[in-house]
Order: C-alpha cells, then structure tokens, then sequence
C-alpha cells in the first residue's frame, strides 16, 4: 500500500490460527477484511473481526459483494451474513462492493425477489464501468487512512469503461 502513498502498513495473519489474527491486528487502528470464498467465510471474518476488535482495531474495511443483497448464491449469502456480523459488532466499518470486478461476469446477472434471472450486459457501443485490484486496493487503504468508517457500503465502479464488443476475440 505504501506505493499508493496512503499511510497503510501490511500485516498478515492466517485464518486458521486465530493466535496470527490477534498479533497482526495488535496495535492497529484498521483492518481490510478479505478471505476467499469457502464454507468458512463467515466464521472465519467473524472471528477475526472480534479478535481484531479486541486487539483495539476501531475500523474495519471489508471487501464484500456487489449482489450481497440481492442474490441468494453462496458467496452473495456468505458476504450479506459477514455485513450483517460486523454492523453488529461494536466497531466503525465499511464495506466495498464493487462492480464488474476483474472482469467478473457473475456480477452482470441479478435475481429478482420473484428469482427471475436477468444478465445485464452492454451492447454494441455501450460502456460498464470496470475496477481492478489495485483500485479496489487504493479504496480501502484511503478509507482505512481516513480514520472516517462509512458505517454502511460504498459500490465503486472504477475510472475505466469497457465496451462489449472489445472484450470478444
């Protein structure tokens, strides 16, 4: 993060060792929250938001899904039941939903209330806004930076846009 000249200082810890958690977040005012999809998910967020919480991490920046609302998949559920966690737990928080995420065609299919499926997607000349990690990256870590938790979610789109038709071969 320091090459995006936001004041962020990396630390890792691991998942399965809930000790790595409470040293990595030990004297940390943040965290940015990531862990890949798996049956797990939830459990393993929860109980490093609590750690780190304890630890004294007053923000907590998680990167969620852009449908997790909105869709029932596994990974929609899992990132909905994480927000619903930590807007629970007793510490400054937000969440990043972002769309068309590395080129994450998913993203463009959406369910309805009544399950009707739709996939949205740009036709001929039209344009969607795409991000990649390094964006999403400089997101978190200036809100991480910014001492100022949204206490909600912020979608981010990225600056570029792709049209359809320069993504076929």
């Amino acid at each position: 993060m320091a090459t995006l000249g936001v004041a962020v200082d990396l630390v890792l810890g691991d998942f399965d060792n809930p000790g790595s958690i409470s040293a990595a977040a030990y004297g940390c005012v943040g965290m940015y929250l990531v862990v890949r999809d798996s049956d797990k998910q939830v459990q393993q967020e929860t109980q490093a938001g609590q750690l780190a919480i304890k630890a004294g991490v007053t923000h907590i920046v998680k990167l969620s899904s852009n449908d997790a609302e909105l869709r029932r998949s596994y990974w929609a559920v899992a990132h909905h039941d994480m927000e619903l966690a930590i807007a629970k737990m007793d510490v400054g928080y937000s969440f990043i939903r972002s769309n068309y995420f590395m080129e994450g065609l998913l993203g463009l299919f959406k369910v309805d209330s009544n399950r009707n499926i739709t996939l949205e997607v740009p036709t001929g000349n039209g344009q969607i806004g795409v991000i990649d990690t390094y964006g999403i990256g400089e997101s978190s870590a200036e809100l991480l930076a910014s001492g100022k938790p949204l206490n909600g979610h912020a979608m981010i789109t990225g600056t570029r846009h792709a049209r359809l038709s320069s993504s076929q071969s």
